[in-house]
């Protein structure tokens, strides 16, 4: 019996040492960027931006929040040499506000921004693995490699096609500027015909029931002392050829819901705003021009509301 154990306890030791073994030589032929902790291969790219960056994470006032809407089409560095305040951008694909109302930084002296669009309404397909934060050791995403390998190994490779083989003239476009965002060539962009003539708002299948849902969970998020946070929630324009009056009404009705549920949250109605085509590369992503005179409308907001950071 004795025997046994010890040859059942080996065995286990030199699978324990060729798993380990195997996670550090995937790791050590990953981009040194990318820090496993969700199913999203952009959020753990961010989330290792934000590890290399971390004191101007920790020292930045202002933090823009978010999904692609935030990433593209907010630039980050502009609202840093404007207003003069440490400035990171931590948005990523696809993230929802599901995926970060229980963050830290709701809870501390920061100015939030964050930009939406009508996909921004629809249900997360993202899993975090230890919740929305920065600060999560090496030893537990080594833990999560272990647990979810085949998760890990796939995301290597897409993370390596996105970091070295894209360009800001491809919509995969994610190497992110000194501030975190990611600006999309506003020359020779390799257009799509299926992303630039895409509705997304019926990709959505909108329904007004998801604006009460967002809107509880951003007073989730603010929580018992609202005069205590500071938030400028924009909605974005969009190609005007998805324009309409409808829709229009929806995020009208939007705003009159954050602002009898959520007073002290700053919201910017970009929707009814003309955008000629030039500035987007498909329905609501916008390029670099695009970027700036969105990114000036919410500079000059914050100082005409004097919202302070």
């Amino acid at each position: 019996m004795k025997k046994f154990l010890l040859k059942v306890g080996l065995y286990f030791l030199i699978l324990a040492v060729l798993i380990t073994g195997a996670i550090y030589y995937a790791k050590s032929k990953s981009p040194r960027d990318l820090f496993f902790v969700s199913n999203s291969v952009t959020l753990n790219l961010k989330a290792g931006f934000v590890k290399r960056n971390f004191d101007k994470f920790k020292n930045s006032r202002i933090y823009v929040i978010g999904s692609s809407m935030s990433l593209n089409n907010i630039d980050a560095i502009m609202l840093q040499d404007s207003l003069h305040a440490p400035t990171m951008n931590l948005a990523s694909w696809g993230l929802r506000l599901s995926n970060f109302k229980d963050a830290a930084f709701w809870r501390e002296n920061k100015l939030l921004i964050y930009n939406t669009q009508y996909a921004d309404f629809k249900p997360s397909d993202i899993e975090l693995k230890d919740g929305y934060k920065f600060d999560v050791p090496k030893t537990t995403e080594l833990v999560n490699i272990f647990t979810d390998f085949r998760t890990y190994l796939s995301q290597r490779g897409f993370a390596e096609r996105l970091i070295y083989h894209t360009t800001d003239r491809d919509y995969d476009y994610c190497k992110f500027d000194s501030c975190g965002s990611a600006l999309l060539s506003d020359t020779g962009f390799n257009l799509k015909p299926q992303r630039w003539d895409l509705d997304e708002f019926k990709g959505v299948q909108f329904d007004t029931s998801m604006l009460t849902k967002f809107v509880r969970d951003i007073k989730t998020a603010v929580g018992p002392q609202p005069n205590n946070v500071r938030i400028l929630l924009a909605f974005s324009p969009g190609r005007r050829a998805f324009y309409s009056a409808d829709r229009a009404k929806i995020v009208t009705l939007f705003a009159e819901l954050l602002k009898q549920s959520c007073p002290n949250v700053i919201f910017l109605n970009g929707y009814d705003e003309n955008y000629p085509d030039k500035l987007f590369v498909d329905n609501c992503h916008m390029n670099r021009k695009g970027a700036e005179r969105f990114t000036r409308e919410i500079i000059d907001t914050i100082r005409a509301k004097k919202i302070a950071y």
